[in-house]
C-alpha cells in the first residue's frame, strides 16, 4: 500500500506562484521518503523551494517539469519504492499528485 496526496494546480505555469504552493508537495515529499531517497531528489526539493523565474529552464529537472506542470508525470525508482509526481484531474481540478509506492 502506497501513500498519495495531491495538489490542485493552476492552469498554466505563467500563474504559478512556485513558492506558495512549494511548502505542501515539498513537505509531503520530506515526510515518505528515507533520508536516503531524500539526498537523490534533492536537487528537485530544491527547485521547488525556489521562485520558478529564478531558476535556469535549461538545468531544472524532470520532476520539477512535473512539478510546474509542463510535463505528466516523473517516477524516480528507489531500492524500496518509487515516488510518482503526476499532473491529472482529481474531482474536476487540474492537480499534481505525489504518490510513494513502495516495492513489494
Amino acid at each position: 500500500m502506497g501513500l498519495s496526496w495531491f495538489f490542485p494546480a493552476r492552469s498554466s505555469t505563467a500563474n504559478r506562484d512556485a513558492c506558495s504552493r512549494a511548502i505542501s508537495p515539498k513537505s509531503f515529499l520530506a515526510v515518505v521518503t528515507s533520508a536516503e531517497e531524500r539526498r537523490a531528489i534533492r536537487g528537485l526539493i530544491g527547485e521547488i523551494e525556489q521562485p520558478a523565474r529564478s531558476l535556469d529552464c535549461r538545468r531544472t529537472s524532470p520532476g520539477y517539469w512535473t512539478f510546474l506542470g509542463e510535463q505528466t508525470h516523473y517516477e524516480p525508482e528507489f531500492g524500496r519504492g518509487r515516488i510518482r509526481l503526476e499532473n491529472r484531474v482529481v474531482n474536476g481540478a487540474p492537480s499534481l499528485v505525489i504518490r510513494r509506492i513502495p516495492i513489494a
